[in-house]
């Protein structure tokens, strides 16, 4: 999926999942190389299954994020970032 934004603009991420998910489990990732980067997840919720969070992209640039619900991927996202 692709989204385009901009910087400090507030992007709102949804899913349904059909197994129970613990909140605590759940992050928004980047690889570089092997290694993983979390970014900062926030306004959380879980309601019967539809999780929905947010996060602002502070800097410019082009981003390839998943969705990582305990240790699976589950949604892949490409994510441009422009100046306001």
């Amino acid at each position: 999926m692709q989204i385009d934004s901009k910087i400090n603009k507030e992007i709102v991420f949804r899913f349904k999942t059909l197994k129970t998910a613990k909140t605590n489990k759940i992050k928004l990732i980047e690889y570089t190389g092997i290694l993983e980067k979390a970014f900062k997840i926030d306004n959380l919720k879980n309601e019967n299954g539809l999780i929905t969070f947010t996060h602002t992209f502070k800097h410019k640039g082009h981003y390839d994020v998943h969705l990582k619900l305990e240790d699976d991927i589950v949604v892949s996202y490409t994510i441009n970032v422009s100046k306001s």
